[in-house]
């Protein structure tokens, strides 16, 4: 089970703040589990057009 951290960055401040995980449930892979955890946190937790988030999987950051 992979967990995902989503931050809400900051670039006036260059702060981030966690705002929140998303869990993947599948057992097996499908090939694209990563992109569509993505797309789900980008779903959300993106509340206004020009929001930054990043997100923290293993040790990969992404930002959107």
């Amino acid at each position: 089970m992979r967990r995902l951290t989503v931050y809400r960055v900051d670039r006036e401040n260059r702060t981030k703040t966690p705002i929140g995980t998303v869990v993947e449930r599948r057992k097996g892979e499908r090939g694209s589990n990563l992109v569509g955890l993505l797309r789900t946190a980008r779903e959300i937790f993106i509340s206004s057009p020009g929001e930054q988030l990043q997100v923290q999987a293993d040790n990969l950051w992404i930002d959107f």
